[in-house]
């Protein structure tokens, strides 16, 4: 049964529209600027706003903000953020309409080691949660007050972490306990969310404690967020690929973008995302045909293309060079009567009608043929043409600039352009060539949804193909460009059913970027790492510094460390816990004091905010992660 549930004068759940949050980063005592932001954000678009909420003191002020923003005519509900003390919680309860609440440190007890967790002592502890719940939840029904069962991937308990491990089904399993819990009260207020950095165990997390409360006869509202998401392009990037994942799969009922940004930042962001999901809705259920998204990484068996990895970008390339300083793993060549000047070892795409005037002799430019001509081709053409065997380094036509190798081997690579409807028809030829790479357009309102169906097609058909996801767009706003295709492409990309990327664009957006969007799509989703990776949280009440600062000066000294993911945390709640990804980290420790994390492990404990950089690349160094900025043509 889906549950509705009311927070002050909105209501989520069981098919109401989904619903904005954001958070304030100001100091909950400074009442005046937590008011002015909140109304910032208000006026903004969001529809509820969470405030830190750290001890009593701050607790109690709740009623100061709430007062005042009513007094100014801003009845929009207001959420306290609690963690660790359920008192806190308590009186927040009586204050404002919703309370979040973090399974992972709400009233457990001191952790122990995961041994000493047996059957008794891990029942005991859930004693003693419940018995805190109770008073919660009685103040929570007296006032008509939501509550949010919040996990978060950084923060688990140290008995669930003893049972299940630091895992999806440790966060489903959390959340569960705490909604059993709530239900044996006979409460049903809730909302439950799965955060996480790490955007496949976010989304894995969430489909997994969905389908465990519809196993058990009530599916609660469901808010979405990837938390630490960081900030710009890859922070965008992040949030749309988790956050539109679920969304198009008919999951989540509030979202928060978390950026590392000024909060109001955040509401442009969800907005298109909820936009999205509202025109998806009008093409159907994608589970209906494809089966509900996977809950861990089992990936589509693939036939690789010779010398290159499982996941490719592919990009549109005018004279053969490649748009930006990291070259695609394939270009698409769109004028290829041009006087080309073509890249030695670079695979290349093209038009097979193009490619059959000019480049047949070339091994390392693919025909991209339409499934309409494939049997045809295959059937036909290919056998009739002689291997290539042009000598290595020898131009092939008198047009090259450049000697472009031919690959190794005597099959001819090739690349079928079809969409899911044109794709399934001729399966029984892919069964023969599991080396063709297949380019999967979709031109539907929901394309995510029919790629999922087609591709998990070809997995029940043991198509061992590749499959390059061709998305389409016209727009001069490359941040709506990052959102719509993470979010579109993400749902494939996440299950290990594509194997890439090609975004075309057909506005004013420079190339470079609408590839830098591709690549950071694949980053995002776990795929591949293009670029160094920065773990950072938005910024709240508990931050000890400027984050938004110090952010940008770690990604100054730190950009060129591709091979590395570096979080930047503002505070000890969450933060080495969601460095659980990290290779290194920058958590605030106290006012103007950090310490420098090798992993999950303090190395350099309470230093001076000014010197922390320094230490962090010393750190670095230490364990031979360091490479030296290289210089222009190196």
């Amino acid at each position: 049964m889906k549950m509705m549930v009311r927070i002050g004068n909105v209501h989520i759940g069981d098919g109401s529209l989904v619903l904005i949050q954001s958070m304030t980063n100001t100091p909950t005592m400074d009442t005046t600027a937590t008011v002015e932001q909140c109304i910032r954000l208000f006026n903004a678009g969001a529809e509820l706003v969470r405030i830190t909420t750290r001890n009593l003191e701050e607790a109690e002020n709740l009623a100061n903000i709430r007062r005042i923003l009513r007094e100014k005519g801003y009845h929009q509900p207001l959420c306290a953020d609690v963690h660790f003390n359920p008192a806190v919680a308590e009186t927040a309860a009586r204050l404002v309409e919703k309370v979040r609440i973090n399974p992972g440190n709400y009233g457990t007890g001191r952790p122990l080691p995961p041994e000493a967790y047996t059957e008794e002592v891990f029942l005991a502890e859930q004693e003693q949660i419940r018995k805190n719940l109770r008073s919660l939840l009685a103040i929570c029904r007296e006032h008509g007050t939501a509550l949010r069962i919040g996990v978060n991937h950084g923060s688990l308990s140290a008995r669930m972490m003893a049972r299940y491990g630091d895992t999806p089904e440790g966060m489903a399993e959390s959340a569960m306990e705490f909604i059993r819990l709530c239900r044996e009260e006979n409460f049903h207020n809730l909302v439950v969310s799965m955060k996480a950095s790490n955007v496949r165990i976010m989304v894995y997390a969430t489909r997994l404690v969905v389908q465990k409360m519809k196993a058990e006869g009530a599916l609660y509202p469901v808010h979405l967020g990837v938390t630490e998401a960081g900030e710009g392009e890859d922070g965008r990037i992040r949030s749309a690929a988790g956050i539109g994942t679920l969304l198009a799969e008919g999951i989540g009922d509030t979202i928060r973008v978390s950026l590392t940004e000024d909060p109001a930042e955040e509401i442009p962001v969800a907005q298109h995302l909820v936009k999205l999901a509202e025109k998806w809705k009008t093409a159907g259920k994608p589970e209906q045909k494809a089966g509900p998204g996977k809950t861990s990484f089992e990936p589509r068996p693939v036939t690789p293309l010779p010398g290159h990895v499982t996941a490719l970008v592919v990009a549109d390339s005018a004279d053969g060079t490649s748009p930006c300083q990291t070259p695609p793993d394939i270009l698409f060549l769109t004028k290829p009567s041009l006087l080309l000047n073509l890249m030695p070892g670079q695979m290349y795409l093209c038009d097979h009608e193009a490619w059959a005037d000019l480049f047949t002799d070339l091994p390392l430019i693919m025909p991209l043929i339409p499934a309409g001509h494939f049997e045809h081709f295959v059937t036909r053409i290919l056998p009739s043409l002689p291997a290539p065997s042009a000598p290595a380094g020898q131009p092939q036509k008198s047009r090259l600039t450049k000697p472009h190798e031919p690959a190794s081997g005597s099959q001819r690579p090739i690349a079928l352009l079809a969409s899911p409807a044109t794709l399934t028809p001729i399966f029984p030829l892919l069964q023969n060539t599991p080396s063709v790479l297949i380019v999967l357009q979709s031109f539907s309102p929901h394309p995510s949804a029919e790629f999922r169906e087609a591709l998990s097609l070809m997995e029940k058909s043991s198509l061992r193909n590749p499959v390059i996801l061709n998305l389409n767009y016209a727009t001069d706003d490359a941040d709506a460009l990052r959102i719509q295709a993470s979010a579109e492409a993400a749902p494939a990309l996440i299950d290990g059913l594509a194997n890439g990327i090609w975004l075309r664009n057909a506005g004013t957006i420079a190339q470079e970027t609408v590839v830098s969007a591709a690549m950071g799509i694949l980053q995002a989703c776990r795929l591949r790492t293009f670029r160094t990776e920065y773990i950072a949280c938005p910024s709240c009440g508990r931050t000890l510094f400027n984050i938004m600062d110090v952010l940008r000066k770690v990604k100054e000294h730190t950009h060129h460390l591709s091979h590395l993911k570096i979080a930047v945390m503002g505070c000890i709640v969450n933060g080495p816990g969601e460095m659980a990804d990290a290779d290194y980290g920058y958590v605030g420790a106290g006012p103007g004091r950090v310490t420098i994390y090798k992993g999950k492990n303090p190395v350099r404990k309470n230093i001076p905010e000014e010197n922390a950089i320094a230490e962090l690349i010393q750190v670095i160094k230490e364990n031979s992660d360091w490479m030296e900025v290289p210089h222009p043509g190196e």
